[in-house]
């Protein structure tokens, strides 16, 4: 084993710097019109590459040996460290190099950490394996073909309209979207963790034990939507506070958290399904979709951006995210399991309770943070009046 995961680092390793070294190639036909230091911020960021596959192969140690908690302990401390440090570092007024740089070393440092750990357990354990180590990493690479697609895929998807908005707006409008972008980012670990946990389950029951696969699945989708209304409808009440603690000179970039904030939503609900599709061995036509969605949201962003900025940019996202969730809902309904209309209908209904109470207490000079309070008790109470109804 260990011998296998030492090929398997060093493979990792190779290919990070390849991926890299193209990078260097294809920047170069890539100049930021706005932004002189562009090239090398995006090289720096680049540097990623090396300390993100050392991350994929411990969490598929730890997830293989049931080490969750360990894992995410340092995945999410390693990612609130980068998000806090971004903000001081912000506030502090310092330019952008040096944010990407602090970012970068925690990167380093916390993935380090987890590979150290790593390093750890294998020491520990007595797990040898007698089997042939490069034809074996061979037949995994070529079966892992449509994981890379899709992360390289998520990759293109996640920063098209960051660079959309350097080629046809300013970078202020790049600011703007890459706050809104971190607060949205931060607010999705949960779905993160959630694959982690629920994808090997998936996989194991729906072949020995459909009802509870479905039952499952069906519980995924209420608690994902539970939680993420809710949420996205505080974030955008409060997104003028949030846009306050980047300084001043973001106080517009609320609007684009009050936009950006629901493609979370929706990414939320899709969750579910992009998590059965991979499990069960549909993660070609899972990267077919996530092609699509890349090809709406530059289409979009290519006719939103130049006249709405960051703004326009966060109409597309959501726009490709709807798209996206809609192809796999009904290639889940239609080949793997049926999806109830109550399951999102129950807190959606909630959802409007809450919003209007809000809507109300805000007009009434009441204080913000008391019409959130109030309005998160509307919700759980028509939540849960909905289920004892829905159940009788």
């Amino acid at each position: 084993m260990r011998k296998y995961m030492l090929s398997f680092t060093l493979m990792r390793s190779i290919l990070s710097l390849l991926g890299w070294l193209l990078l260097w190639v294809l920047i170069g036909f890539l100049k930021p019109p706005y932004y002189p230091e562009g090239k090398f911020v995006i090289l720096l960021m680049g540097l990623e590459l090396f300390p993100e596959g050392v991350r994929e192969i411990c969490r598929a140690y730890f997830i293989a040996q049931r080490y969750i908690a360990l894992y995410t302990l340092i995945a999410v401390t390693t990612g609130f460290s980068r998000l806090i440090m971004g903000g001081w570092l912000l506030l502090r007024g310092e330019n952008l190099i040096e944010v990407v740089g602090a970012n970068i070393l925690l990167t380093w440092a916390g993935n380090g950490l987890g590979f150290i750990t790593l390093l750890i357990s294998l020491k520990r354990s007595q797990l040898e394996a007698d089997i042939p180590i490069f034809s074996t990493m061979r037949k995994q690479f070529t079966m892992g073909l449509p994981f890379v697609a899709i992360n390289i895929l998520l990759v293109a998807y996640a920063q098209a309209n960051v660079y959309l908005l350097s080629a046809f707006s300013t970078i202020e409008e790049v600011g703007f979207y890459g706050v809104a972008d971190s607060i949205v980012t931060a607010s999705s670990l949960f779905t993160q963790v959630y694959l982690s946990l629920l994808l090997p389950i998936f996989a194991q029951l729906y072949k020995i034990n459909k009802q509870r696969f479905e039952l499952i699945y069906h519980s995924s989708l209420r608690v994902l939507s539970g939680i993420a209304f809710p949420i996205a409808l505080i974030i955008a009440f409060q997104a003028d506070t949030l846009a306050t603690i980047f300084g001043w000179k973001f106080q517009r970039v609320s609007t684009v958290i009050s936009l950006l904030i629901w493609s979370l939503v929706i990414s939320w609900l899709n969750t579910p399904n992009s998590c059965v599709m991979i499990a069960i061995g549909y993660e070609k036509v899972s990267a077919r979709f996530l092609f699509l969605a890349l090809i709406i949201n530059l289409v979009s962003g290519l006719l939103l951006i130049p006249g709405k900025g960051a703004i326009g940019a966060a109409l597309a996202r959501i726009i490709a995210e709807a798209v996206f969730w809609i192809v796999h809902w009904r290639f889940v309904r239609k080949n793997v399991v049926q999806v109830p209309v109550h399951v999102i209908g129950q807190p959606l209904i909630a959802l409007i309770a809450m919003g209007f109470t809000m809507f109300i207490l805000s007009g009434r000079s009441i204080m913000s943070w008391v019409a959130v309070f109030v309005g998160i008790l509307v919700y759980v109470g028509v939540f849960r009046f909905w289920a004892k109804v829905h159940n009788k």
